[in-house]
């Protein structure tokens, strides 16, 4: 039976990584309610045990848990056998969500001041991926001005639905 060593000289640091800047709009959190950290990490002793790890939300997306790296396959849980003889960081991985996001159209008022908005719909996208809004050119009367201040044609799906696209005529 092999002896565990406990002393400071065996424990390593544990830290993680949110995995949250590749093509994102959205900002991962990690929680470390109930779990024994110094400065964002948990302790781990040589040939011992994970202990309790924090949780992770990020708006858009489900954690799936943490893993060795981003394209590790090896999920480690509270329990599982520390294996490590060095200090180890813990990457997020993440599964997106399809999220909702606004397209707006508006049209210039008959007395050439401001615009008005027309329709609005709502639409699905899968987080953080680029969506835009067709333009008409066939409209009578109106053409399509992208030089309006707060025109968003075409943009990345945020987490938290406040995409917002917004066309003028």
């Amino acid at each position: 039976m092999a002896v565990t060593p406990m002393s400071a000289d065996f424990m390593y640091e544990i830290s993680f990584d949110k995995n949250d800047v590749l093509n994102s709009v959205t900002e991962a959190t990690i929680d470390f309610a109930g779990v024994d950290n110094t400065d964002g990490k948990v302790k781990v002793y040589y040939q011992g045990k994970y202990p309790k790890l924090p949780t992770a939300s990020r708006p858009g997306y489900d954690f799936e848990g943490w893993y060795t790296s981003s394209t590790s396959e090896t999920k480690i849980v509270e329990g599982t056998n520390f294996e490590g003889t060095a200090p180890v960081t813990l990457v997020a991985k993440w599964t997106g969500k399809q999220v909702s996001y606004t397209k707006e159209v508006y049209y210039q008022n008959l007395n050439g001041e401001g615009y008005a908005l027309d329709s609005s719909s709502s639409s699905t996208a899968l987080v953080d991926t680029m969506v835009s809004i067709t333009v008409l050119d066939n409209i009578v009367g109106f053409k399509y001005n992208p030089d309006v201040d707060g025109t968003v044609q075409e943009a990345m799906v945020d987490g938290d639905g406040s995409t917002v696209l917004k066309v003028y005529y």
